[in-house]
């Protein structure tokens, strides 16, 4: 049921891209769902647009960042594209979103999530980010979760 809502939301998304009259400054899960419901976009597209609008990519990334699941099941399509630089922030974003929803994270993991982001704002410090990102992996008690939750806690361990 997710994953049908976050393809429904990203076709939508790259559809209210494509009419921009339809297109708020920083599209919703609701807008993007009722678009997605009216036209048809692959992924790659999606990809494509995201990747060379800067202002929507901020936006694509922000949402991400907070990790609500919609956004995060976005990334984990978006990942799969061919996109290398808009992967490498969507890995980040993702690195993010695991301190603030480490289940939903856990539930579409892709290697890099769990490894210390390469932008951190200076603020936040490398062992910082591993202690915040433990704690948030502590937390997940989905029994479902515990083979991801445990890959992504040697990555953090090891760095690999």
């Amino acid at each position: 049921m997710r994953r049908a809502t976050a393809i429904t939301m990203v076709v939508g998304l790259a559809m209210l891209i494509g009419c921009s009259a339809n297109l708020p400054d920083r599209p919703s899960a609701r807008s993007v769902q009722r678009e997605a419901d009216r036209w048809l976009v692959g992924w790659r597209g999606v990809a494509n647009t995201v990747a060379e609008d800067k202002s929507l990519r901020t936006h694509v990334l922000t949402q991400i960042c907070s990790g609500d699941a919609e956004w995060v099941g976005v990334a984990s399509r978006l990942l799969l594209t061919v996109y290398a630089h808009l992967n490498e922030e969507l890995s980040s974003a993702l690195a993010v979103a695991l301190l603030h929803s480490p289940a939903e994270v856990l539930r579409v993991l892709h290697p890099d999530v769990c490894q210390v982001p390469d932008d951190l704002p200076p603020a936040c410090d490398v062992a910082h980010w591993r202690k915040r990102a433990e704690a948030a992996l502590a937390s997940v008690a989905d029994t479902d979760l515990q083979k991801a939750k445990q890959q992504c806690e040697n990555v953090l361990r090891t760095g690999k």
